[in-house]
């Protein structure tokens, strides 16, 4: 379903090898699950790791938050690039074991609104809107959507993978963002 690609600009990526409907699962995210402790350790002794970090929030206020490490041990979701306009949502998953303390994490294509919100200054193009995973954008204030209407895009054969990584943190990092994207905010 997924091949790697080597990019002159962002290394490893990840593309679609064969038609992949919206809201269809895609792949897990896989990695040795640490404490958020035993993750500061690593990045600080091997800062390129941090980039293979996902953070999970506990749903439980007493639960301490865990953080898949997929530096060494991962699969093809480790070269899924970050994007601005990215066509995957990650969402968590829960195993056959039921329980909450290993936590998993999957990517599914995201379904899209069809609006077009001109009254937003990022968003002056008439280009559909990447809808996250089970809800629609005009309840996200980043979005500031006044309507919209759901469509269905499917991602294609070929179509390089993406998924927003820190979906809270609006201000951007400090690596440079080659995602390609028309609203691209320049910075990871």
């Amino acid at each position: 379903m997924l091949v790697l690609f080597q990019h002159p600009q962002k290394g490893w990526g990840v593309k679609a090898a064969e038609h992949i409907k919206a809201g269809e699962f895609v792949c897990e995210y896989v990695g040795e699950l640490i404490s958020e402790a035993e993750a500061q350790r690593r990045a600080q002794a091997c800062p390129e790791s941090e980039a293979y970090f996902m953070t999970l929030n506990p749903k439980k206020s007493d639960v301490k938050k865990v953080v898949i490490d997929a530096y060494t041990v991962r699969n093809v979701a480790a070269f899924i690039n970050f994007s601005c306009a990215p066509n995957l949502e990650f969402t968590s998953l829960t195993g056959a074991h039921q329980n909450g303390d290993f936590p998993r994490v999957g990517f599914f294509a995201r379904e899209v609104c069809g609006t077009p919100n001109f009254a937003t200054p990022n968003c002056a193009e008439d280009v559909p809107h990447l809808l996250p995973f089970g809800s629609c954008l005009h309840c996200d204030p980043y979005y500031s959507l006044t309507g919209c209407a759901f469509l269905s895009q499917d991602i294609q054969i070929g179509t390089e993978l993406g998924y927003r990584r820190d979906v809270d943190d609006r201000r951007g990092g400090e690596q440079e963002c080659h995602c390609g994207a028309s609203l691209c905010k320049g910075k990871l």
